[in-house]
């Protein structure tokens, strides 16, 4: 008897036919035929990533993540998915990813690994403009308030800046810097810097239109009229309740009395030198609302 294929051949996956004919001496022959069928019950094999952990992408609280996972299986035809899918947009934080491994036979391998998103990037935070404190010297400083910086961050939960010195402190006379910081929910931080300048001495126009801030210590000074503003550093000299503050500059003239005892003064603001710009007459020097600001180009003064 002779059988196609032959006994103890190797089949491929699925059915295949197989066709015996016996023939006797005489030569007469008979058949028959039956079917032999491979299946494939051999589940796939998956290999899956370690864990990973990736950086939010630049400006957002997400990570598009990609990665590898590769398969075998004992037949052609295995397909793998994932889910999430590489390539996918991870949030922050940890998600997990399982993938299953599909061969053509439907046998299925999974496996499972983690990625991490973690938030690396620092808040920005941006100080207001460096500005002349403004209000009657209480001793040796003038309480100053300025407004809150503003943060934004790529993630959610960025923290409250806390500056030094506060808001609302009583800054000494001249040029304080301020430092603010602030940090967002991942532990990140960022500061800045602004400064912060106090005068002891304010003089302003009883009728109007021009004011004077002087620092009696240095002798720096802020001018303002009708939108203009000066910056210079003046001579200081006191005598008793007198403070007499002058500059003869190449450019301008400056003469400033203050009686702090009588709480009254005056000044004449030459601009150019021979040219009076501006006089002050200010007979109470303590009701002044003293709105004078510093541009931000002039700090330092000096």
């Amino acid at each position: 008897m002779v059988s196609l294929p032959p006994s103890g051949s190797v089949f491929p996956k699925g059915t295949t036919t197989v066709t015996s004919t016996a023939t006797d001496t005489s030569g007469h022959t008979a058949t028959c035929t039956f079917t032999v069928t491979v299946n494939d019950t051999q589940p796939p094999s998956i290999m899956c990533p370690a864990n990973i952990t990736a950086p939010t992408d630049p400006g957002v609280c997400t990570a598009k993540v990609s990665y590898m996972t590769p398969a075998t299986d004992n037949c052609p035809g295995v397909a793998v998915m994932c889910i999430p899918a590489s390539g996918a947009t991870f949030a922050k934080g940890t998600t997990t990813v399982m993938c299953t491994a599909t061969d053509a036979s439907s046998n299925t391998a999974t496996c499972a690994f983690t990625v991490t998103v973690v938030d690396q990037q620092a808040p920005n935070i941006v100080c207001p403009s460096s500005f002349t404190a403004t209000g009657v010297p209480t001793g040796s400083c003038v309480t100053a308030t300025y407004p809150a910086p503003t943060v934004t961050d790529n993630c959610p939960g960025v923290g409250t800046p806390v500056c030094t010195p506060p808001s609302g402190s009583c800054f000494p006379i001249g040029i304080t810097t301020v430092t603010c910081t602030v940090a967002d929910s991942s532990g990140n931080t960022a500061s800045c810097q602004f400064s912060v300048a106090t005068f002891d001495i304010c003089l302003e126009n009883d009728g109007g239109g021009a004011t004077l801030l002087i620092n009696s210590l240095t002798g720096d000074y802020v001018a303002c009229f009708n939108g203009s503003v000066f910056v210079g550093k003046a001579t200081v000299n006191q005598k008793g309740c007198y403070i007499f503050v002058t500059q003869s500059g190449p450019d301008r003239r400056l003469n400033a009395t203050v009686d702090k005892c009588l709480m009254k003064g005056s000044a004449s603001f030459q601009f150019p030198a021979g040219t009076t710009l501006f006089t002050i007459v200010d007979r109470n020097i303590a009701d002044n609302a003293c709105a004078c600001s510093l541009p931000q180009a002039n700090f330092p003064i000096h």
